[in-house]
């Protein structure tokens, strides 16, 4: 009889030779979803569009990297600190859903 070797991963199952996927996010991933209503209000002052329409949507990047660069120190703390929780354990259940 053959022995299985069990391998110092995680205790995740996965069958042999299924790599298993894990995102890693960003200071500015986190961001995104920290400071919506920032990046929102952002696009608001660029387009009189409808929110989610075609051309808001066009505007999202630039006000992401707007928002995303404005942040004074404490912030961008912040978001690196949670990109590191999410990291290590994912992000809020609520936040993932989406």
């Amino acid at each position: 009889m053959k022995e299985e070797k069990q391998s110092g991963k995680d205790s995740k199952d996965t069958p042999r030779g299924v790599k298993s996927y894990r995102k890693k996010y960003t200071a500015k991933e986190v961001a995104k979803e920290h400071f919506k209503r920032l990046i929102a209000e952002h696009i608001e002052t660029l387009t009189d569009s409808k929110p989610g329409s075609r051309d808001w949507l066009k505007y999202y990047p630039a006000a992401h990297t707007a928002v995303f660069n404005a942040l004074d120190d404490e912030q961008l703390k912040e978001c690196e600190e949670l990109a590191e929780e999410w990291n290590k354990v994912g992000p809020n259940p609520v936040k993932q859903a989406k």
